[in-house]
């Protein structure tokens, strides 16, 4: 019975630890990387069914404001929505992956949920900081 007990306290305890938010992780940045974000509603294929679903494509400009190479990779990008579980890009593209200090480069990112007034795109820096977006979609 014990080993029962002990084996729902660890389930409920790596449970916790999986099912976080992102944005408990790290500390909001003082410095903005992104802006002119665009976000556009897109159909969208998966691996699992020939069927269209919701997408979204955000696109927008990185500008590395720190002294330090900024990488630029799917890592880097999350949609968060009120309620629901963050979602990571199912595609990425940057201009270039690594973006020299005081230099700027195009990004777009593309992810499978549906359109919502609440979504917020965050941004993770290299240092441990992130910086949020709240993202206006505009109508299907």
């Amino acid at each position: 019975m014990r080993r029962i007990a002990a084996l729902f306290i660890l389930a409920g305890a790596l449970g916790g630890c999986a099912g976080g938010n992102g944005a408990q992780h790290g500390h909001l940045s003082k410095v903005e990387y992104l802006s002119a974000l665009e976000v556009i509603p897109a159909p969208m294929r998966t691996n699992s069914s020939a069927a269209p679903v919701e997408g979204l494509v955000v696109s927008g400009t990185i500008t590395n404001e720190g002294s330090s190479p900024l990488q630029c990779s799917t890592a880097e990008f999350v949609l968060m929505r009120t309620g629901g579980p963050d979602v990571i890009p199912s595609t990425q593209f940057c201009a270039v992956p690594s973006i020299a200090p005081q230099e700027s480069a195009y990004f777009n990112a593309t992810f499978a949920t549906a359109p919502r007034d609440d979504l917020q795109l965050r941004f993770n820096h290299g240092d441990g900081s992130y910086e949020l977006h709240d993202l206006v979609v505009p109508p299907g």
